[in-house]
Formats: structure tokens, sequence, C-alpha cells
């Protein structure tokens, strides 16, 4: 694997970590939806 593709990997794997967040922290009445928005937009 080259550097530019782990890099991308590296990239991906933090998109989908914010996305599982998002969907995480959007189920969760006490949390505010901005913090769950901020992890969606990250995901993008």
């Amino acid at each position: 694997m080259n550097n530019s593709h782990g890099e991308a990997q590296r990239f991906l794997q933090l998109a989908r970590d914010d996305a599982a967040a998002f969907q995480a922290l959007s189920a969760m009445p006490h949390i505010r939806l901005a913090l769950a928005f901020f992890h969606a937009q990250q995901a993008l």
C-alpha cells in the first residue's frame, strides 16, 4: 500500500467514525443536536 492510499484509507475511516458518532448522538435525547450535526458535517 502506498502512502497516498494509506492516507485515503485513514480519512475514510475517520468519516465512518464520524457518521457512527452522528447516528449514536442523534438518538440520545439529552444530547444537543448541534453536537450530533457537527459529526454529520465532518463525515461528508
